[in-house]
């Protein structure tokens, strides 16, 4: 099934220790079937042994992870087992991918807990009573562990906070908890086992925005000012990251409801005009020479009868396929009532008109937009391996896995872990 996917096999991967202390590595594989569905077929042994199981070398695509710096060692590593098994140039940089959830995760934490230690003391000393000075605080720590004790004490006692009412504090949670729901709702946007990485830049694109706006409203806050920038910040950073492969602008592209659109309407000219050319490079390279084979009707033979209009009809068949696909798709009219573009390529009216677009669509179209599907199989194997089954081994694990998750309609194999 996996070697007759109609798109490249991409990959989610996380690390787990289960809590009898089993190292497992979760591997979840994410395609478009045979049959036009996109499957997430949860694997668990090494990824290169994944591979040349399934026999999928020529097909394996891009790696959706967190953060991890070992994730980019990975990767690499598979890049040069791939070249070494197999002769395929594997660009680790292109095909590797950053999970949007854990990137979300990272500006609201650097919106929370800033490290902007100056702004912060800055707001704090605005706040704070006389405190014990420095002489005060020297004289009783030459006392030993109960003048530290007092220096404590006495600190806490002429601290604003201990006679404050808190209004302030409230007024600012309130502020956070508005700010935060935005991060909710990005979150909810891209978490779904259906969300593809077409998703990825506009939520990304939508933060940037809430936290400029955020810093133009919040600009003479002492509190909220510092926790904006440093959000735009981190997600300034990611989002520049993107920029590593084209696959995150593709997706938008080949999306018929939107093509250019979203970037048009919200990026400067000087960004539009790169990423055009990035994405068109991506096709010609990848994509615009893909052999599409087309299948000579089985009524047709060496004696067939000359016969002129089907030899003009021919010869114009041919110079529509001459016709560059990705050049044709830009120029037809964007389809806004296209809810699905995944199913609008798996159309047959597409397939025929854009054979090698088509193929290239699918291929980016099946990329999750996070790497919540390890986590997902984690949890389900935690709920298994409780207090009381502490013992069970590798295998009996697998077992049970593979029968919860084939009652729920995906496959799952685990591979024996070594003990942490």
């Amino acid at each position: 099934m996996v070697q007759s996917a109609l798109s490249k096999v991409h990959f989610t991967v996380d690390l787990w220790t289960s809590p009898n202390s089993l190292a497992i590595i979760g591997i979840i594989s994410h395609y478009i079937a045979e049959n036009g569905d996109l499957q997430h077929l949860n694997q668990a042994e090494s990824i290169m042994e994944v591979i040349n199981d399934y026999r999928i070398a020529s097909k394996v695509g891009y790696f959706m992870m967190d953060n991890a710096s070992n994730n980019d060692t990975m990767i690499e590593a598979l890049s040069t087992l791939l070249l070494n098994q197999y002769q395929i140039v594997y660009n680790a940089e292109h095909y590797r991918l950053r999970c949007n959830g854990h990137i979300i995760n990272l500006a609201a934490q650097a919106f929370l807990f800033h490290s902007s230690n100056e702004a912060l003391a800055d707001y704090n000393n605005t706040n704070t009573l006389t405190t014990p000075t420095e002489t005060e605080m020297q004289h009783w720590r030459m006392k030993g562990p109960l003048g530290k004790l007092h220096n404590i004490v006495v600190y806490i006692q002429r601290s604003a906070q201990r006679m404050a009412t808190f209004s302030e504090d409230w007024r600012n949670l309130q502020k956070i908890e508005n700010f935060l729901l935005c991060f909710h709702d990005a979150t909810l946007s891209t978490e779904s086992r259906g969300a593809t990485i077409e998703r990825v830049l506009p939520t990304m694109d939508f933060l940037l925005e809430q936290f400029e706006l955020g810093k133009t409203l919040y600009a003479e806050d002492a509190f909220m000012s510092p926790c904006c920038n440093s959000g735009w910040a981190k997600l300034d950073k990611y989002y520049s990251l993107t920029d590593r492969s084209p696959v995150y602008i593709a997706a938008l592209v080949l999306c018929p409801q939107n093509k250019w659109q979203h970037m048009e309407d919200n990026w400067p000219l000087e960004w539009i005009a790169n990423a055009k050319a990035k994405v068109q490079l991506f096709w010609e390279k990848e994509y615009k020479s893909t052999a599409i084979t087309v299948p000579t009707p089985a009524t047709e033979t060496a004696s067939t009868v000359y016969n002129a209009f089907q030899e003009w009809q021919k010869k114009r068949q041919r110079s529509q396929l001459d016709i560059d696909e990705y050049a044709k798709y830009l120029q037809a009219a964007v389809l806004p009532e296209v809810k699905d573009a995944r199913s609008w390529w798996l159309e047959t009216t597409q397939r025929n008109s854009y054979p090698a677009l088509s193929i290239m669509a699918l291929d980016i179209l099946s990329i999750p937009a996070m790497s919540a599907e390890p986590e997902r199989l984690f949890s389900g194997a935690k709920i298994t391996i409780t207090d009381r089954r502490n013992q069970l081994g590798i295998e009996s694990i697998q077992a049970i896995e593979c029968l919860k998750s084939w009652l729920g309609g995906s496959s799952i194999a685990w591979v024996e872990g070594k003990e942490a």
